[in-house]
């Protein structure tokens, strides 16, 4: 699937294969199973969220440098790699007490805030790395 020169809101679904969008201007929803996912910005709309998620494939988005958001991210069988400045919000061990007994559980999310932080740009993806890039 390939999508150029659109203004708006985007939602793209594909399975058995990827989705390029390039020279985008608003928010995506962007899905797919055994693809790649490529999304390159020229404007975001502000205080939209997004919504990047994959399996079987990398998710490479680039976004204007300018960019204000909470990025969520988790990649289980892949790195995560990005240009941005953040500050990551560490959260990494949830606990939970009840009959004198605890359990601590690993959270796999990593929040990062970047420009002073916006809306939430959720980035998830089971078999693949995930880049998050500016735009020079």
């Amino acid at each position: 699937m390939e999508i150029e020169n659109i203004e708006g809101e985007i939602e793209a679904s594909n399975v058995n294969g990827s989705i390029y969008a390039k020279k985008i201007s608003g928010s995506v929803l962007a899905n797919t199973v055994n693809g790649k996912i490529v999304v390159e910005f020229d404007k975001v709309t502000a205080n939209a969220p997004m919504s990047f998620r994959g399996l079987n494939g990398k998710i490479d988005v680039t976004f204007p440098s300018s960019v204000k958001t909470i990025l969520k991210m988790r990649s289980d069988r892949g790195e995560i790699y990005s240009d941005f400045d953040m500050k990551i919000e560490d959260k990494p061990i949830i606990v939970h007490k009840g009959n004198d007994k605890k359990r601590i559980t690993v959270n796999k999310w990593v929040m990062g805030k970047v420009n002073g932080g916006g809306p939430t740009f959720t980035f998830q993806n089971m078999n693949g790395s995930i880049y998050i890039r500016q735009k020079k």
